[in-house]
């Protein structure tokens, strides 16, 4: 009964540490991956959301299919989705403390009367850990949570399992893996990470039989089928799929550069995960960490791991908690912190990973010898206690959007990311009184004003930053400031193609589109900014259907402006050639046929899209050839 009492307290101090960030803000991957939120109105719309998604390979559709709740009030009621990430947390809260009960248990590790407050000790240092913060207070990053969560419901039901496999072996072995078979799909389905679950249970299954000589056939083969599907995922990370040599354009660096810029990043995971100094140590925004070379931090780091590997098998016999940490934070990093060619640096990669060590952690103060167990005992209470007062601090940083952004962009001058978002949240602040007093003008003025001098500062830091650049440009043209659009122009156009770019960029290309219509920049002109477009397409980064769509939509919408229907027409054959399935290219052709009354070319165009596979695009098309057969009188 006490333990449950510890456990319920634990859960709740957790969401009290965590509840002051649910006010927190969007950032830069919420919008590019929920954007067809708000667009969900039937089944159709939602199907073509929960399966239209591009986050990963698999698409996620199982994460994507948890926010569909909030389509309604999309994305006014990000709070409620936040909340909603936090109860996910403590769920994996609770799992991770069962999950570590019966693997104590299982393979004797403590004392019988130990374990639950062993367990306990070690999933709640796992819980507030500020390092793991983002998962939780980043929208998007719902698919790892939602993952792990899938994933550590089939390693209980595996670990749990044992106890079906003595009654029958066969039997038992079956619905173990059954359980954790179901679970990993639905766990890789969230995220593709999900695929180390099978791994994961690996670990488990060599802990939990250590030292068993009466291991039966069905248990060996049990054992066979982990082997043979972490083999699978071996071969997936291994030189015989991937290529080793390969330089990324879209990353800006090679395999081997990022694989030794990870074998650094991972100590620095490590030691900020339990020696967390400030809340402003944490944060969204790493996209600014550069690729390490050979030097000497690297030797440094590279013999750490194989000293800290050796020590582990070393004291196998002895402490095997420890030897099961490292292992578990090495699978827990097997495809996100090795040779995957992703962005270098995110503090989430640690969500399952760590949490061997936190049990290690625990198990070290409880095994403490009886002079000072006690004194073992209070000190790990007390780390966790100093551990949860930084989260909360860190947490209330988060939920305040202002103070968050400005602290973050002044910490990370040279992340484009930060500086993007201290950008967005300054100029979408409202300002009730200025408006009441009529001083909305100034005001304003004084936003733009220092979002332009953020921007200013992060382009020292950044030189190449093309994100930055653009969105500078844009406040210039608001300011009025024609030297810096000028300047702003002439730099854009010599770093396009080979400077850093995300996806922000596609996104600023349709504000810059409005404002160069309109002839809202004095300097730039609707050709001029036509122009930057087309160099932009040359960047590897953006060489993506989805991206390429986009930018054409973006130069459609300058040729409208300029009243040149044959020239918007022509964008947009181009745009279908490259993104045949794409919606909004498709309904901006139609509407250009009937702007322009060229009614033949808005019926060639929907015949074009007859054959095509994709649900929503032959659902739409009933509809926009009612619009113009109203429009035409039938004629066609």
């Amino acid at each position: 009964m006490a333990i449950r009492l510890w456990v319920f307290a634990g859960a709740l101090a957790l969401f009290l540490g965590y509840l002051p960030g649910v006010s927190g803000a969007l950032y830069y991957d919420d919008y590019s991956n929920l954007e067809g939120l708000s667009s969900v109105v039937d089944a159709e719309s939602a199907y073509q959301f929960v399966f239209g998604g591009h986050a990963g390979p698999l698409g996620r559709p199982v994460a994507l299919a948890s926010f569909l709740p909030m389509a309604d009030g999309w994305p006014g009621n990000s709070e409620i989705g936040l909340a909603v990430n936090v109860a996910i947390h403590v769920a994996n809260f609770l799992l991770i403390f069962c999950l570590g009960r019966l693997l104590l248990a299982r393979a004797r590790l403590v004392d019988a009367n130990m374990v639950g407050h062993v367990a306990l000790a070690g999933a709640f240092l796992w819980a507030v850990l500020p390092i793991l913060a983002s998962t939780s207070l980043i929208l998007i990053q719902r698919m790892t949570g939602l993952s792990a969560f899938f994933g550590l419901i089939g390693l209980v039901g595996y670990v749990y399992g044992y106890r079906w496999a003595e009654r029958s072996p066969y039997l038992g072995a079956f619905l173990q893996l059954s359980v954790l078979g179901l679970m990993t799909i639905a766990s890789v389905f969230s995220k593709e990470s999900g695929a180390l679950i099978p791994v994961f249970a690996l670990l488990l299954d060599m802990l939990c039989r250590r030292g068993d000589v009466s291991l039966n056939r069905a248990a060996h083969l049990r054992t066979a089928v982990l082997v043979l599907v972490s083999l699978c995922v071996f071969y997936r990370i291994s030189p015989f799929e991937l290529n080793y040599f390969a330089f990324s354009d879209f990353r800006g660096y090679s395999v081997g550069q990022r694989v030794v810029t990870e074998v650094v990043i991972l100590w620095e995971y490590l030691l900020r995960a339990f020696l967390p100094m400030q809340p402003t140590a944490f944060g969204p925004f790493h996209d600014y960490y550069g690729v390490r070379t050979v030097d000497g931090q690297f030797y440094l780091a590279l013999g750490g791991w194989v000293a800290l590997v050796v020590t582990a098998f070393l004291l196998r016999t002895r402490a095997p908690q420890f030897l099961f940490a490292v292992a578990w934070f090495f699978v827990g990093h097997l495809i996100e912190s090795t040779v995957v060619m992703l962005e270098l640096y995110f503090e989430h990669r640690n969500y399952l990973a760590i949490w061997g060590f936190c049990l290690f952690f625990s198990c070290l103060a409880f095994q403490a010898g009886s002079r000072v167990g006690r004194v073992a005992v209070f000190g790990f209470a007390a780390y966790c206690a100093l551990v949860w007062a930084l989260l909360f601090s860190m947490t209330s940083l988060w939920g305040h959007q202002s103070l968050a952004a400005e602290t973050w962009a002044a910490k990370h001058p040279g992340s484009a990311r930060a500086a993007l978002h201290a950008v967005f949240i300054e100029m979408g602040k409202g300002s009730p009184d200025a408006a009441h007093d009529g001083n909305e003008r100034y005001i304003e003025g004084e936003r733009l004003t220092y979002a332009l001098k953020v921007l200013k500062r992060t382009m020292g830091a950044c030189p190449d930053c093309v994100d930055i650049r653009m969105q500078a440009l844009l406040l210039a043209c608001r300011l009025g400031e024609t030297q810096d659009q000028v300047d702003l122009y002439s730099t854009l156009m010599e770093n396009l193609e080979s400077g850093k770019v995300t996806s922000s960029a596609i996104t600023l290309t349709f504000d810059a589109a409005t404002l160069a219509g309109r002839g809202g920049c004095s300097e730039v002109s609707g050709q001029h900014m036509g122009a930057l477009f087309e160099q932009l397409r040359e960047n590897p980064a953006l060489e993506f259907p989805l991206f390429s769509a986009k930018l054409y939509f973006s130069q459609a919408m300058l040729a409208e402006a300029a009243n040149d229907w044959g020239e918007v027409k022509g964008i947009l054959d181009r745009a279908k050639s490259e993104s045949n399935e794409s919606i909004p290219i498709l309904q901006y052709q139609v509407y250009a046929a009937l702007e322009s009354k060229d009614y033949e070319y808005g019926y060639r165009a929907l015949a074009d899209r007859s054959g095509s596979n994709d649900q929503g695009v032959t659902s739409l098309l009933p509809a926009l050839r009612q619009q113009l057969d109203a429009a035409s009188g039938g004629e066609f």
